[in-house]
């Protein structure tokens, strides 16, 4: 390359921003220029909304457990008076089976090429800590004007509230 060509490409380049850390939290890093999950890196200039889900635990098993308890609990008394006292044995398994199950609570990011769930946790604390620095992330990229013309107003309308006044 001529000395030109040199000159040319330096002055020509974004200036390199400093990465400032929202986030920083077992298997996921959030900054304002990139969002890791695990071994997966999304480009904080592609995201354009940041929404949580919520799985509701599947209490099917629990409730059986608590019926049979229940069935039993009332057959044993018409056999015979004393077995009916067994059925409060599967019954206070349901119980704690029911108590036990947590809902799943996902982080979906929606980028440039779509939608998709990137993390499930049981933590919904968690979940909401990463959503609340991803939508700072967003916000500030969209103040710095990091994000594409074609997009912002669909991201504007989304993280207006985190965007500072």
């Amino acid at each position: 390359m001529d000395p030109q060509s040199i000159e040319r490409y330096q002055t020509s380049r974004e200036p390199v921003r400093e990465e400032k850390i929202y986030l920083s939290d077992g298997d996921v890093l959030v900054t304002n220029r990139r969002f890791v999950v695990r071994v997966t890196t999304y480009p904080m200039e592609d995201v354009v909304d940041v929404a949580t889900e919520k799985m509701a635990s599947n209490r099917s098993a629990a409730v059986i457990v608590f019926a049979l308890g229940i069935g039993g609990g009332i057959v044993g008394t018409i056999v015979h008076g004393a077995y009916g006292a067994l059925g409060l044995i599967p019954c206070v398994i349901g119980l704690f089976l029911f108590r036990g199950l947590r809902d799943n609570h996902g982080v979906i990011v929606e980028t440039t090429m779509g939608k998709e769930t990137v993390l499930w946790s049981k933590d919904r604390a968690r979940v909401t800590r990463i959503t609340d620095a991803l939508r700072k992330a967003v916000a500030e990229n969209l103040r710095d004007g990091r994000v594409p013309s074609s997009l912002r107003g669909r991201a504007l309308s989304r993280v207006a509230d985190d965007l500072p006044t």
